[in-house]
């Protein structure tokens, strides 16, 4: 079966609380998802959900870099850091 193969490689939690959300939905619609649509959509969230864990910067990473330059304070020097620190994490 293949499907169950596929099925093997998605987050079981992700995959059941997509499932959830689109069973509630289907009745609204004139074809209900397909299990492959589905698998489709959880992998879609997982992918939006990986981004968004690692587009996370670290609270005490920063802090760090603030308290390093926290005597008199050089305000380009501190946000060249912290771009460079949290590279593409921050928009300038």
């Amino acid at each position: 079966m293949i499907k169950s193969e596929k099925r093997v490689e998605l987050d079981r939690e992700i995959y059941e609380r997509v499932k959830e959300s689109v069973l509630e939905c289907n009745h609204i619609l004139k074809e209900p998802f397909r299990e492959d649509e589905i698998e489709y959509l959880t992998k879609v969230s997982e992918r939006y959900i990986k981004e968004e864990r690692e587009g996370k910067i670290s609270l005490a990473k920063l802090m760090e870099v603030i308290k390093r330059n926290a005597k008199g304070l050089d305000e380009k020097r501190l946000r060249e850091e912290i771009l460079i620190t949290f590279k593409g994490r921050i928009k300038d």
